[in-house]
Parts: structure tokens; C-alpha cells; sequence
């Protein structure tokens, strides 16, 4: 199993996420929709996956990025922030 390091700067809705020096993407969830690309990428489902912010060696948030691409942060007015399955929006679903 090999690890995948990535890095993300922003806040509020919107984290920019590259690995290394490429840039991965722009995501609201960083540590999700970066394991979502990955995946997609070809990248193991076992890979582990570890999440730093831009400039710290403290890790964010870590675990394999096929069980992270399967999640995502869920918000509503009585639970606060959650983390959920994820379901693709509908242009994003294939029919």
C-alpha cells in the first residue's frame, strides 16, 4: 500500500488541493473530493491518503482514498456538520 500526501490552502466553501507541485483541483470538501479525483486517476482504492494544510506538517485528516471518495461533509440546521455518504450531483450521475 502506498501513501498519497496532499495539500490544501482556501476556506470558507472553496480549498485548492494539489499533490506535490500539481494542482489537483478546487473542492468544498478537500480531503473528499481530492480522494474522489484520485480514484478516478487510477489511484489504488487502499492507497492511503493524508491531508495537510498548505505549510503544516500537522496532518488534517488521513485514511484510504477508496473509503474517502465514498464520503463527504453533510450540513444541515439540526445536526451541524457531519460527515455522509456521498451522492453525486445529478450531472455528475451517469443514466
Amino acid at each position: 500500500m502506498g501513501t498519497t500526501h496532499i495539500h490544501f490552502d482556501g476556506g470558507g466553501s472553496r480549498y485548492s488541493v494539489r499533490v506535490g507541485s500539481r494542482r489537483l483541483g478546487t473542492y468544498r470538501c478537500p480531503f473528499f473530493g481530492a480522494a474522489r479525483t484520485l480514484l478516478k486517476e487510477g489511484v489504488p482504492e487502499d492507497e492511503l491518503l493524508i491531508m495537510h494544510r498548505e505549510g503544516s506538517s500537522i496532518v488534517s485528516m488521513q485514511g484510504p482514498i477508496g473509503k474517502a471518495a465514498k464520503l463527504t461533509v453533510i450540513e444541515n440546521d439540526r445536526t451541524g456538520p457531519d460527515i455522509g455518504p456521498y451522492r453525486p450531483a445529478m450531472t455528475e450521475r451517469h443514466l
